[in-house]
């Protein structure tokens, strides 16, 4: 047996001319002509027609359409059938059909009245249902009800961009949600968005543009989104607390005590300034390009947390209030906070190292390695003329696999030197740690946007697979990397929304900078950070 899945059986008034069609999506041309006939008839009992009535009249791209003539008389009967039965037999909607091996099962589709059964029965493969364009009528599929005055006031509004093919209720979505399958009249999808967004919204609809096969499918969503203002003196109150936070956590870590003198605290002022500049960027980064799409946005929430982060804070966010429309918002938004932050980071860093002293290692419990990525190496390199730390078991190692056993956070025993990173180095190099954690490609991070963008859907899997790989890095490398495989997965999570339009693509001057965030990615990603020698 096969099953075909079916799409509209509508009843069309044209005029004095009254059809029902009946589209099944699959190839039915390998079908013996015996089976073809018992389908036929089939559809026929459905509506109580003669199977001589029914004429195949189009095939479409793999799918058959019948034509089935339907005389005043068999008109009446089938509105009075679907007027007086249960609400689910007012769909007249085949949602999936199985050919039966010889007519006389088809006989099993109607009752001993002469009735269409819904319901599956017992040793029985067949699901129906039903489906009805009745003037003033509430279409019904299952627990989702149409209501076909909203429909048509819908229809009116989208004449001109839009042409449908078939209209449904979707499953599983809110009640009143409408599917419209057909095509986009303008060539442009985001022109076309826009007009049906704003003569929807007064009926209290939102729209979703999709790609389904060969068609466009056009969601009504009830509901639009009104963003709710947000109270500036929260973000001010952080803000200000973030800021004397960094200032008492970098003043401790200078002064080596707990400031208590003016001068004590203004030790702290290095790394609270270099600490805030890059996060105001990268935040802010986030703000004006949403600003700039219309995107409605609160000002940056700052989070203290002295004594516990080792700069005084774990970061900042920015709260969306309204959606994405499209990918190429998406994009310009997540790239334009860690682009932003980098614009400070990467001098602040350079500057840093330049002015930290090479020195001894100590191994007196109290010492931490920082950590490195490839571009932190780098700069290291460049600056001081040799990779660090430089182990004295390392000084014989040819110089990629030294590099690769630093990146990877190797730490022999013995001696060796390495900087002594100074308050403005150490708080560019968080910026640096923050971008990359960021930038992991899952999820609603800045490089979960990203892949996003690039892969779509597919990218959840992804997602997926990063979360076991830092499960597997948090039991066997860095155990950090537990807490982060619980954040993703349990507050980040691992999928990503589509934006209300999803068929604008992000073009070829993006697509070439989401490969370079990508690439970014790697040469700043930290695999075994704040090593305790």
């Amino acid at each position: 047996m096969k099953t075909y899945d079916t799409g509209l059986i509508a009843l069309q008034d044209n005029g004095n001319i009254l059809s029902v069609q009946v589209y099944i999506q699959g190839d039915l041309s390998s079908l013996s002509e015996e089976r073809k006939s018992a389908s036929i008839a089939a559809f026929a009992m459905v509506i109580g027609v003669s199977p001589d009535a029914i004429e195949v009249y189009r095939v479409y791209e793999g799918s058959v359409v019948f034509d089935l003539g339907v005389p005043a008389a068999a008109f009446q009967q089938l509105r009075s059938l679907l007027e007086h039965n249960n609400n689910q037999l007012r769909m007249l909607k085949i949602e999936k059909v199985i050919l039966q091996r010889d007519t006389n099962e088809a006989e099993e589709w109607v009752n001993e009245e002469g009735q269409f059964q819904l319901a599956s029965r017992a040793g029985s493969d067949l699901t129906a249902g039903f489906y009805g364009e009745l003037g003033g009528t509430n279409l019904t599929a299952g627990e989702a009800t149409l209501d076909q005055d909203l429909v048509d006031k819908l229809k009116a509004e989208m004449r001109d961009i839009f042409t449908i093919a078939s209209v449904e209720a979707p499953h599983p979505a809110p009640q009143g949600t409408v599917l419209f399958l057909g095509d986009l009249m303008m060539a442009d999808s985001e022109a076309a968005y826009d007009l049906i967004a704003e003569r929807w919204h007064e009926h209290g609809y939102t729209p979703l543009l999709r790609r389904h096969q060969a068609q466009i499918a056009l969601v009504a969503q009830p509901g639009v989104v009104v963003p709710r203002p947000s109270n500036p003196w929260i973000n001010l109150w952080l803000a200000i607390a973030t800021i004397l936070s960094v200032l008492f956590t970098g003043a401790t870590l200078s002064c080596e005590c707990i400031p208590q003198t003016i001068a004590d605290w203004l030790t702290g002022l290095p790394m609270m300034l270099t600490m805030m500049v890059i996060l105001l960027a990268h935040e802010f980064g986030h703000y004006f390009a949403a600003r700039f799409h219309k995107v409605a946005v609160t000002l940056p929430y700052f989070i203290p947390l002295p004594l516990i982060s080792p700069v005084g804070t774990l970061g900042a966010f920015i709260q969306l209030r309204s959606p994405f429309k499209t990918k190429k918002q998406l994009f310009d938004i997540g790239v334009a906070g860690p682009l932003g932050g980098l614009i400070f980071a990467v001098p602040l860093t350079i500057w840093g190292i330049a002015t930290s002293p090479v020195n001894e290692l100590t191994r007196n419990g109290g010492s931490v390695l920082e950590g490195n990525s490839v571009f932190y190496l780098a700069v290291k390199y460049l600056v001081h003329g040799q990779l660090l730390p430089n182990f004295d078991q390392y000084r014989n190692l040819p110089f990629l696999e030294q590099f690769l056993r630093l990146l990877a956070g190797i730490v022999p025993e013995g001696g060796g030197i390495d900087i002594l990173i100074n308050p403005i180095a150490f708080a560019a190099w968080f910026g640096l740690f923050v971008t990359a954690m960021n930038l992991l490609p899952v999820g609603q991070l800045d490089g979960g946007h990203v892949i996003y963008c690039l892969l779509g859907d597919k990218a959840r899997w992804l997602g997926l697979g990063l979360i076991g790989a830092m499960f597997l890095a948090g039991i066997f490398w860095w155990p950090g990397w537990l807490l982060w495989t619980l954040l993703v997965f349990f507050v980040i999570g691992p999928g990503h929304p589509p934006p209300l339009n999803d068929l604008v693509s992000l073009g070829l001057p993006r697509k070439i900078l989401a490969y370079a965030m990508i690439l970014l990615f790697i040469i700043l990603f930290m695999p075994n950070p704040l090593q305790a020698l």
